[in-house]
C-alpha cells in the first residue's frame, strides 16, 4: 500500500513539474527578466504572436514566388510552398520567408550552396535590414543545431532540452540558444505560452533582427 502512495505521490509530482514547463535557464540569463509571449494556442503560422514590442504581421500559409525565398537559392520560377511573416518593432522590420521539413517533399533539389547542400528541419530567406539566411538542422537524438547571419555577425543556434528541476533531458526541444562569437544573444522557451529574453546590451536594430529569429523558432514544429 505504502509502494503504491508513493507511485502515486512521484507521479504527481512528475507531472507538476512538467505542467510547469519552465526551461532550464542557461547562466547568463538567470538574472535577466524574460518577455512573455502573447499568440493564441496553439502557436501556428497563421496566427500572428508578440512579446514586449516586437510582433508579426500579415502571418501566412501559401505558395509563394518571394524574393526571399530566392536569398535560399531556390528558383523563382516555380510555386513553392512556405511560410511568410513580417516582424516589426513598429518602425523596422525584418520579411521572412520559410520552409520546413512539409515542404521539402516538394522540393526535389536543394541547392548545393544553401546549407552547405544539406537539407534542413527549417530554413529561411530573410529581407529587410539585409539579404540573409537561417537554417536549423536535425542532429542525433531529436538535437537541433542551426547557423544564420544578422546584419553585422553570424549566429549559431543549438536547442535546449532541460526544464527546471528535472535531471534528464526531454526528447524534444524545450527552447533554443542564439550565440555569437561573444556568447549568448538570446534564449526562447518554447515550451508554455513562451518567453523570450534577450542580452541587455544589444541594439535596437540586433534586437529586431533576433526577435525576427525568435519567431520562427516559437512557430517551428520539429515533427513536421
Amino acid at each position: 500500500m505504502r509502494l503504491i502512495s508513493a507511485i502515486i505521490l512521484f507521479t504527481y509530482a512528475v507531472a507538476f513539474h512538467l505542467d510547469a514547463r519552465q526551461i532550464q535557464s542557461i547562466k547568463a540569463f538567470q538574472t535577466v527578466e524574460p518577455y512573455q509571449v502573447i499568440s493564441p494556442e496553439p502557436r501556428q503560422w497563421s496566427n500572428a504572436l508578440s512579446f514586449s514590442i516586437w510582433h508579426t504581421t500579415s502571418p501566412q500559409q501559401q505558395h509563394t514566388q518571394g524574393s526571399a525565398l530566392a536569398i535560399l537559392g531556390l528558383p523563382l520560377d516555380a510555386q513553392t510552398p512556405a511560410y511568410q511573416l513580417t516582424m516589426t518593432n513598429g518602425l523596422q522590420w525584418q520579411y521572412l520567408e520559410c520552409v520546413s521539413r512539409r515542404h521539402l517533399t516538394e522540393i526535389p533539389h536543394w541547392p548545393v550552396h544553401s546549407n552547405n547542400g544539406q537539407k534542413p528541419a527549417l530554413a529561411c530567406g530573410i529581407s529587410g535590414l539585409a539579404n540573409v539566411t537561417f537554417y536549423l538542422t536535425p542532429e542525433w537524438d531529436n538535437q537541433f543545431i542551426g547557423s544564420g547571419e544578422l546584419s553585422d555577425r553570424s549566429i549559431k543556434i543549438r536547442s535546449l532540452h532541460f526544464l527546471e528541476k528535472t535531471t534528464y533531458p526531454t526528447l524534444s526541444p524545450v527552447g533554443y540558444l542564439l550565440t555569437d562569437e561573444q556568447g549568448a544573444l538570446a534564449q526562447v522557451e518554447i515550451s508554455g505560452s513562451g518567453r523570450v529574453w534577450f542580452r541587455p546590451d544589444l541594439t535596437d536594430q540586433t534586437q529586431l533582427e533576433l526577435a525576427a529569429r525568435v519567431a520562427v523558432l516559437l512557430l517551428f514544429t520539429p515533427q513536421l
